[in-house]
């Protein structure tokens, strides 16, 4: 028995095809649907580094309190 069941796609994206092989240098080996999903990391990272925090300054005047507490 395989260690894994036969490949079966039901949904919109063919899961069983093979996939594109980037393999440069000889070491190299990344499939194009990895290099797609890296790729969507790096830009949400450069992305989100870029925003400004959304935080705005908080009021505390009218706030103090005594000594005690």
């Amino acid at each position: 028995m395989p260690p894994l069941p036969p490949c079966e796609t039901t949904g919109l994206i063919n899961l069983c095809a093979p996939a594109h092989i980037f393999n440069w240098p000889s070491w190299f080996y990344l499939q194009l649907p990895n290099a797609i999903w890296i790729g969507l990391v790096l830009l949400l990272f450069v992305v989100f580094l870029f925003l400004p925090f959304p935080a705005n300054e908080i009021d505390t005047t009218g706030y103090e309190t005594g000594e005690g507490g």
